[in-house]
């Protein structure tokens, strides 16, 4: 899981941009989740590191979550449903 605060619109878009190519889906506006093996995590890592390089104002962080703990999660929404269109998370 990767949640992220940016105040600059261009850097949060292209964090945004970035975590999808990875494959992870948003669950929340500044929240992005997916399964990827060590090595992609790593990879993503490095991408997130090259793009905010040099950068201010944002914080990004990384949560490693078990499967069992994600599948055992909690979901109290309204507004939302899980994979839209083209497998994107959508608030509704």
């Amino acid at each position: 899981m990767v949640i992220y605060d940016i105040s600059d619109d261009r850097l949060r878009y292209a964090v945004a941009s970035l975590l999808r190519r990875f494959g992870l889906c948003r669950i929340q506006r500044s929240a992005f989740a997916g399964v990827l093996s060590g090595a992609g995590r790593v990879e993503l890592e490095a991408a997130l590191r090259r793009l905010l390089r040099g950068r201010s104002g944002y914080n990004v962080q990384i949560f490693l979550i078990t499967p069992g703990a994600f599948e055992g999660r909690v979901v109290l929404s309204e507004g939302y449903s899980l994979g839209g269109e083209g497998g994107e998370d959508v608030f509704v």
